[in-house]
């Protein structure tokens, strides 16, 4: 079961306002973190289209926590996430295989969900990007040359949440 085509961006500010936040609100109350669609993919600079939905397209999303909580509570995301996420957002799987694959397509499952939450820190997911780790002041990544920063990446997805 696939739904109608809805832009990337659209269907993952949606998994995450219907599907994630409430599982996190839910089991990990007041867990500070930021969620966003970052990253390579048509998707993320609204070039996505149709044809896009065959691979690595999809509800998938950058959860980002401090070392401190991903330290603590990084594993227990991802198992409740696994465990909790309905199978389908908007008709669309939020189920990705093969597992682990740098490519991934959206499948069915009757069983724990392989998602596409990316549970990180900042200078994990800077690492990532940039192979070492942003250990900087704000000034310093805005300093940062244009050759050496990923793609754009700001999308209408993102949302910061902080504990009350």
């Amino acid at each position: 079961m696939t739904g109608a085509f809805v832009p990337g961006v659209r269907l993952c500010e949606v998994f995450y306002r219907d599907a994630v936040r409430p599982l996190l609100d839910r089991h990990f109350p007041g867990l500070p973190h930021a969620a966003a669609r970052i990253g390579p993919g048509s998707d993320v600079l609204g070039y996505d289209t149709p044809r896009s939905t065959d691979h690595d397209w999809g509800p998938q999303l950058t959860l980002v926590l401090d070392p401190a909580d991903h330290a603590r509570h990084a594993a227990a995301v991802d198992a409740t996430l696994r465990q909790r996420l309905p199978k389908h957002v908007l008709g669309w799987p939020t189920h990705f295989t093969p597992p682990d694959a740098r490519v991934r397509v959206m499948t069915a499952t009757g069983g724990p969900v392989a998602h596409r939450v990316d549970i990180t820190t900042v200078a994990g997911w800077t690492r990532t990007r940039f192979g070492a780790p942003f250990t900087g002041t704000l000034l310093d990544w805005l300093a940062t040359p244009r050759r050496c920063s990923p793609k754009p990446s700001a999308v209408p997805s993102t949302t910061t949440t902080t504990a009350s």
